[in-house]
Parts: structure tokens; C-alpha cells; sequence
């Protein structure tokens, strides 16, 4: 599982033949493996993080085709959990879901921040889901 960033490094290690055989499932919180950088950018320059961590926002965008490559590969079930107030954008979760299936689930009243905004609604997420790739 991972959330904003960090679920561009969980798709990352599903390159890793010896992590992709260990994986059950993969839940990404709020986050597509190519995203608009020119949209990314002005996300972070309103919530005014853009100076912070900018060689990580610059790679992992730059990493963006790689990684949807890695996902669409991926041999494992994917979750994708949205906030209901997302800053991604459709378009960029269905150019997602045009390349495999991936089950969707929406968080009501949660933004980008979804374990801040409804933790409990997340956590109901995971563990449902997980129970579910687990028992297969």
C-alpha cells in the first residue's frame, strides 16, 4: 500500500521480481503512476510545498510512463482509493483504468490526505480488502 508518493515507490518495487512475487495486492491512496506534472506542480505551489522535496517531485514525475508500465505489468490485483475532493483529475484515473483493471473505491469528505481526513474509512478500506486478496 501506498499513499501520494509513497504509492509511486510500492508501484516501483512491483519492478522487483523477488517484491512482485510476495505481493498479494496493491492499494494506491489518491495517487496515478503519471500524473499531469504541470497540474502536480500548481498542486504543490497552492498547498505552498513545491520548494520542499523538489528533486523527489521532479523524479517520480519524471518516472511517470515507467511506472505506469510497472502497473499495467504488475500481476497482481490493484485498489485505487480516492478522496472524494482528489486532486487528480478523471482524466488522469481513467488513463489508469485504460490500461488494466483496477477496482475503485471513493472516501467521502476526504481530500489528497486521506488517512488525515477519514482514517477510519481507510483503514475499513484496507483491512476489507486485504482480508479479501489474503483469503485467495
Amino acid at each position: 500500500m501506498g499513499a501520494s508518493v509513497g504509492g509511486l515507490a510500492a508501484i516501483a518495487a512491483l519492478g522487483e521480481p523477488d517484491v512482485a512475487r510476495r505481493v498479494a495486492g496493491l492499494i494506491l491512496v489518491d495517487v496515478v503512476p503519471e500524473s499531469d506534472p504541470d497540474r502536480v506542480r500548481a498542486w504543490l505551489s497552492e498547498a505552498g510545498l513545491r520548494d520542499q522535496r523538489t528533486d523527489l517531485v521532479d523524479d517520480s514525475l519524471a518516472a511517470g510512463p515507467e511506472l505506469h508500465a510497472t502497473a499495467v505489468a504488475a500481476q497482481v490485483p490493484i485498489l485505487l482509493v480516492r478522496g472524494e475532493t482528489s486532486s487528480l483529475t478523471d482524466a488522469e484515473v481513467d488513463r489508469f483504468l485504460a490500461g488494466r483493471p483496477v477496482s475503485v473505491a471513493r472516501v467521502p469528505d476526504a481530500g489528497h490526505l486521506v488517512a488525515r481526513d477519514a482514517p477510519e474509512e481507510l483503514a475499513r478500506i484496507i483491512s476489507e480488502q486485504a482480508g479479501i486478496w489474503l483469503a485467495t
